[in-house]
């Protein structure tokens, strides 16, 4: 609350952003953090799996260029970017 010195008249008044604790504030602490623990659990799993299905289509691509490569027959080193110039 902002009061004027003068006047002793309320400037401006502010809202609590979340309601006041009813109970056990201890409690309530604790369950937040919980709450908190469980979402970065699930967002770190779900990075997690993310990653593991990046790797794996990426192992499934090497598979298949080496397998097409074996069937062409091509044993030539792939061109260097130096080279190009």
């Amino acid at each position: 609350m902002q009061v004027d010195r003068e006047s002793g008249k309320i400037v401006q008044k502010w809202v609590p952003s979340s309601p006041p604790v009813q109970g056990d504030r201890m409690k309530a602490a604790m369950e937040k953090l919980q709450r908190e623990k469980e979402k970065r659990e699930n967002y770190f799993s779900s990075a997690q799996e993310a990653e593991e299905k990046k790797k794996k289509e990426l192992r499934e691509r090497f598979e298949k260029e080496k397998e097409r490569i074996k069937k062409e027959g091509d044993t030539t080193p792939p061109p260097r970017p130096f080279d190009l110039d």
